[in-house]
């Protein structure tokens, strides 16, 4: 592991300890930093349906060095709770030193 990953993690426990969010996947509980809601309302058929959109940054690798997720973090269409509102994993990205998962999540309907 290089001096620069290790600041990268550092950072983003810091960044998640200033402005945590929890949130449930597979039945565990984690923190992690998030976006304000975007809150979306298209028209569809039968009327306006609320699409909230929240994207959440979570470390892979705990201040300990051991992965958080395991052998299974969230992946497209993995469902996640925050704040008891359910949403459904749109896209997810990881960062070049594998230490950082941003979680774009989309409303559970769509």
């Amino acid at each position: 592991m290089s001096a620069f990953s290790e600041t990268v993690r550092f950072d983003l426990l810091a960044m998640i300890d200033d402005d945590p969010v929890l949130f449930q996947f597979g039945g565990v509980e984690y923190m992690g930093a998030s976006s304000g809601v975007n809150r979306r309302r298209p028209l569809e058929i039968g009327g306006f349906e609320d699409q909230p959109e929240l994207s959440i940054a979570i470390n892979l690798v705990n201040m300990e060095g051991d992965r958080v997720f395991g052998q299974d973090p969230p992946v497209v269409g993995s469902r996640i709770t925050v704040n008891g509102i359910a949403y459904r994993v749109d896209r997810t990205e990881v960062d070049s030193f594998n230490e950082c998962l941003q979680i774009d999540l989309k409303s559970k309907d769509k």
